[in-house]
């Protein structure tokens, strides 16, 4: 669908109008149009044979277009009529449809179950009405049912009434349409406050540099220091794009909630109370499900069993549910156990009202859970400005979401739930080839060629008869069915010719099916879109963020920003002293140890002290305990929720010595209470990432650079980058200060310092004892 909102026009396909409708339904079309499409297809091919030798004059795939004026919209709808049949004065539009029902059934039945078939059909009837080809000519419609069980047919002439349901329809959409130019003349006088009361250092011109770049390229790249206002700074940008016009709606997009809880609060503090701004920040299916009286999710149907029934009559209108500007997940999960309607098809449901859209990378650039933006009524990527919060993230998480991971011990659940299941034998017999092949499947960094074949091989089976043969969901549990249909999933992966993959085994019996590389994804993505902000405190070095995106830097705006209050806010120095790559760290334990002790009792407040892994961080916790009782230490716990990560670093603040953190963990990215708390920071080696299967696959894939340059694109720019992205969180504010002792002689070479962020690039060098208290001494 393509609205244009100024014109008072919109254009869509016939199938986009006839399944137009406000709210959830019942059906998942992510898990059961795929065998659907492959046997329509089928039967589409064996009913044109058929009409060729019944009708020498009958024609297929015809187009059938018009515009139909509802009131003051210009409605443009076009489509293919699969048969179109002349009979003398006569002409039938034959739609074909494939079921998954036991025919025949009343005509007042199948209109029930298949309203949206019929209205498709009415469509194209209306639309041949008023085209003067068929001026003068009887038109008849004919629905032909096809049970794709039972292979029975059924036949269902079109009656006079037709056009009623084609003005019903009409009339919903037209209720839509109105309600986005309202939203549209709304914005127009969109007001809003500034993000912050007084200005900065380097806040004065950012919205002046932002807005030129806005108006010379599609993508900006901004980059701005932790604490500087990034979030405030892209919404005043925003809002003033949607106020003149430039575009329909923002999605904002971060990689972890804290930054969506952020943005929100931000537009809370911009905007009146008044509604002046719709806004809405989609929370995941999981957040939605805790505390959920409904439990629609245990049954076999889901939450979408019954759902447009039950939507039906609790008559919620999404519209009127943002007078105050947005909705919390409380209030949905309220109006979901109210009415008996699933929390998270509610959020689905509110979405096409809304301006403004909060969520998480994966609703835009995964795969899997993408269609619930782009399958959103009205939302045209083109007409929308998309922001990306933590930008240095975006690579690894896309490549992630095209990623995937299947084990024998998942194989043999699926297996022996389709002994039992209603299915064809050819799935269950390309199924257990399947489960041989996880079974013999040992450790290796990459499969063999014989081995991928099968692999392939057997997945098409799989994938083959899940599409010529109907599942019932019912019969399985979600785990195993979603198991079973991540199946597709792996054909999708092996299918994708943009995709750098690897197929490779960590273990005997385990598949994983690694994207290496999601760039040309990416670039795809953001093209599409009619402006993409891409921001962070750590894009650079801007060659290898623009490569791993798939973006050309010369096409894009880059706007710094610079806060003349981090200047001389670091004191920074590199301890020659140690070396903390793995064959050798273990030789320095107990320096490490004593370094963490020598800190400690120098510093006014707690010291954080960040390692490149856990068992890293225990092993010199042992040694600082054995060496110094006195010492208070506290080890980041793993798999904490926010909430428990605000609890752990506040009360280790309040009453430990020293905080082991990991780097790339949530403690090291998304843990904002550190700035002006802590003053001294160790760093323990540059936490390279771990040599595996995948980082060998990566280095394979760069044989086009020197092996120094590969190890610098695989290796170092990421592990500095982590390193960048926690260091900068300790500064946020003018006046906050920090030392930052860079553990590892590795730091001093130019390789390492080249990618330190600019504030950091002149430190000190220790190479004693008495060099480290000299340096602490230092002002």
């Amino acid at each position: 669908m393509r609205l244009f909102l100024n014109d008072k026009k919109v254009s869509l396909s016939v199938r986009e109008f006839s399944e137009f409708h406000l709210g959830p339904s019942n059906t998942d079309y992510s898990k059961t149009g795929l065998w659907r499409v492959e046997l329509g297809q089928t039967w589409h091919k064996e009913l044109k044979a058929q009409a060729i030798t019944e009708y020498s004059n009958a024609t297929f795939e015809i187009p059938v277009s018009g515009i139909w004026l509802q009131k003051d919209w210009a409605v443009s709808i076009q489509g293919r009529i699969d048969q179109v049949i002349h009979q003398g004065n006569s002409v039938i539009f034959r739609e074909i449809k494939t079921v998954n029902t036991t025919l025949p059934l009343a005509e007042d039945e199948l209109l029930d179950r298949f309203r949206i078939y019929f209205l498709q059909l009415g469509t194209y009837l209306v639309l041949a009405d008023n085209n003067p080809s068929y001026r003068d000519m009887l038109i008849h419609g004919e629905l032909l049912f096809i049970d794709i069980t039972e292979k029975n047919s059924q036949s269902v002439m079109i009656s006079t009434d037709f056009k009623d349901h084609f003005l019903n329809q009409m009339e919903i959409l037209y209720s839509f349409l109105e309600q986005r130019w309202l939203s549209m003349q709304r914005l127009r006088q969109l007001d809003f406050n500034l993000p912050f009361s007084s200005l900065r250092s380097g806040q004065e011109h950012i919205r002046e540099m932002l807005d030129r770049a806005g108006n010379q390229s599609k993508v900006i790249l901004f980059e701005a220091p932790t604490g500087f206002g990034k979030t405030g700074t892209a919404l005043e940008f925003a809002l003033g794009r949607l106020r003149d016009g430039h575009y329909d709606r923002v999605i904002f997009l971060t990689s972890k909630s804290t930054g969506q809880i952020q943005v929100v609060r931000q537009l809370e503090s911009m905007l009146s109370g008044d509604g002046g701004l719709q806004y809405f920040q989609l929370r995941n299916k999981i957040e939605h499900a805790q505390d959920c009286s409904l439990r629609y999710c245990d049954n076999g149907y889901g939450c979408r069993h019954n759902l447009a029934e039950q939507w039906e009559k609790a008559g919620i209108a999404p519209m009127l549910l943002f007078e105050k500007g947005t909705l919390t997940l409380s209030q949905i999960k309220k109006l979901g156990d109210t009415h008996r309607v699933c929390p998270y098809e509610i959020s689905r449901s509110a979405l096409p009202f809304t301006d403004v859209w909060v969520a998480d990378y994966n609703y835009v650039f995964s795969p899997i859970n993408n269609n619930i933006f782009f399958s959103q009524p009205g939302f045209e990527p083109s007409q929308t400005l998309l922001i990306i919060d933590e930008g240095h993230n975006l690579p690894s998480r896309v490549a992630d979401g095209y990623s995937l991971s299947y084990s024998q011990s998942d194989a043999e659940i699926v297996i022996n739930e389709l002994q039992f299941a209603n299915i064809s034998s050819p799935l269950y017999l390309a199924y257990e080839k399947w489960l041989r092949l996880l079974d013999q499947v040992k450790a290796t960094d990459r499969l063999n060629e014989k081995t991928a074949i099968q692999v392939r091989e057997y997945i098409d089976a799989i994938v083959k008869e899940l599409r010529q043969s109907p599942i019932d969901k019912s019969l399985f549990t979600n785990a195993a069915f979603n198991k079973l249909w991540s199946c597709s999933i792996i054909k999708n992966f092996l299918d994708h010719e943009s995709l750098e993959k690897l197929i490779w085994a960590p273990d005997s019996g385990v598949l994983n099916f690694t994207c290496l590389n999601a760039a040309k994804e990416i670039e795809s993505v953001i093209r599409s879109f009619g402006q993409t902000l891409i921001m962070s405190a750590t894009l650079t070095p801007k060659k290898h963020f623009s490569e791993f995106c798939g973006i050309n830097p010369e096409l894009c705006q880059w706007v710094e920003a610079e806060a003349e209050w981090r200047k001389g806010a670091y004191q920074v120095a590199i301890d020659l002293r140690v070396d903390t790559s793995l064959k050798t760290r273990a030789h320095h334990y107990t320096t490490t140890a004593e370094t963490v002790s020598l800190l400690c009792q120098m510093a006014n407040d707690p010291i954080i002290v960040y390692f490149p892994s856990y068992r890293y961080a225990e092993t010199v916790g042992e040694y600082l305990s054995a060496a110094s009782s006195r010492i208070r230490t506290a080890i980041q716990p793993r798999n904490l929720d926010l909430a428990e990560q605000d609890l752990f670093i506040e009360e280790a603040l309040l009453n430990m010595d020293t905080l082991f953190l990991v780097l790339s963990s949530s403690f090291s990215e998304s843990i904002d209470m550190l700035g002006g708390r802590v003053t001294t920071v160790m760093v323990v080696g540059p936490a390279l990432p771990e040599v595996n299967a995948i980082q060998r696959a990566k280095m394979e894939e760069c044989d086009y650079l020197s092996r120094d340059e590969a190890f610098l694109k695989v290796y170092q720019a990421p592990a500095m980058m982590k390193i960048n992205q926690a260091l900068g969180r300790l500064v946020r504010a003018p006046g906050q200060q920090a030392r930052v002792l860079l553990h590892c002689k590795r730091f001093a070479q130019q390789s390492y310092t080249n990618l330190l962020a600019e504030e950091y690039r002149q430190p000190y060098k220790i190479k004693s004892e008495e060099g480290l208290l000299n340096w602490h001494q230092r002002k």
